[in-house]
């Protein structure tokens, strides 16, 4: 392996590089989730909870790390309540449901 200061300076400025064009990416998919919206439906049509799209994948996540069990009832109970999932593009003007 070559550990002369050339060497070591490119691998610093290509995982630099790296680094840059990861944290753009990840700023435009947290754009993007924002932008949409996860919007939860019973079965007679009625809005239950409108959120966007990237704080439903933190909270997500954060429910499968900490309490799995949970969010393995609270899907069961979606399902058994003919809840729907939709990702919304539009975001509409409201509160809430």
């Amino acid at each position: 392996m070559n550990n002369t200061p050339t060497a070591q300076n490119n691998l610093g400025s290509r995982l630099s590089g790296a680094l840059n064009r990861l944290s753009a990416q990840l700023a435009r998919l947290v754009r993007a989730g924002n932008r949409r919206q996860l919007v939860l439906r019973n079965a007679a049509d009625v809005t239950l909870l409108r959120t966007p799209v990237t704080l439903a994948v933190v909270v997500g996540l954060l429910l499968l790390w900490w309490a799995a069990p949970l969010l393995l009832a609270a899907f069961i109970l979606a399902l058994v309540f003919r809840v729907r999932f939709i990702i919304s593009s539009e975001v509409e003007g409201g509160a809430g449901p």
